[in-house]
């Protein structure tokens, strides 16, 4: 082979490898909805921005960090107000969850902007949420919570568990079970909650049990949160349907304990 006829080889397969390089980076455009309007959210992956409507605006959501493997795509940002931040789930489901400080206080509906261009009919924006990776929802619930000493178990041929039980008296656990395939198979929180003194006092740690039973709400059931709580309160078995999650509290009155467990699982 003659030596230009190498080079022209050469430079056909670096040519075919810059531009298999080049085509690794890509652009993610979802069109969401939040209560008062619609906006087109665009991330460049590897870009330090998240950008709101480009064509129009010149707003940018500083990306703080991001998860991306083969079951899902999630990028956490800032929002530019103290304590205000945001987590955009671009795969297996689109949607736009609102923080402020560490609080979930909205969601916002997503589809592919690549859907409406192609006049492919997207998903409706008020669709129904559900559990994110058992990565992503347990971190949430751990930001949620602020739970001290999380714990999680993987055993081999067992789903993995993520787990908290609140240090001192140890009658508050929250419980994050893995359905077995890198998702949620519910959440559980249960207190134990004691009539009789055992050294803690009476109604050991009420005050953070309210407390975690209130921002598990504003996750799970926004808009019902007053209800959960007081469904937790209270002495009798209550099922909630919550924004795409159902939520089960039942009570169980024991001669020195009454146990208050809230189940949530997605609809």
């Amino acid at each position: 082979m003659s030596s230009e006829r190498i080079r022209a080889v050469r430079l056909a397969c670096s040519t075919v490898a810059v531009f298999a390089f080049v085509g690794v980076s890509f652009a993610e455009s979802l069109i969401c909805e939040n209560p008062r309007r619609e906006y087109n959210l665009v991330y460049d992956q590897g870009e330090a921005e998240v950008l709101i409507n480009p064509d129009s605006a010149k707003v940018a959501w500083p990306v703080t960090s991001s998860l991306m493997d083969d079951r899902q795509h999630v990028v956490m940002v800032e929002l530019g107000r103290e304590g205000m931040t945001a987590q955009i789930h671009i795969r297996p489901f689109q949607k736009v969850d609102i923080f402020s400080r560490g609080e979930l206080i909205q969601t916002d509906a997503c589809y592919s902007a690549a859907d409406a261009a192609t006049n492919v009919q997207p998903r409706p924006l008020l669709s129904v949420a559900r559990f994110s990776s058992f990565e992503v929802e347990t971190a949430v619930v751990q930001d949620l919570t602020k739970c001290p000493k999380p714990k999680l178990s993987r055993d081999v041929g067992m789903p993995d568990l993520w787990g908290c039980v609140f240090p001192g008296a140890e009658v508050l656990k929250l419980f994050v079970n893995e359905d077995g395939k890198g998702g949620v198979k519910n959440v559980k929180i249960m207190w134990n909650d004691w009539t009789r003194d055992n050294g803690y006092g009476i109604h050991a740690d009420r005050k953070i049990a309210m407390s975690w039973i209130s921002a598990l709400a504003t996750r799970y059931a926004p808009h019902s949160v007053e209800a959960v709580v007081r469904a937790f309160k209270g002495t009798r078995d209550v099922t909630i349907d919550g924004d795409g999650y159902q939520l089960v509290f039942s009570y169980s009155k024991g001669p020195a304990i009454d146990e208050r467990l809230l189940s949530i699982t997605s609809e």
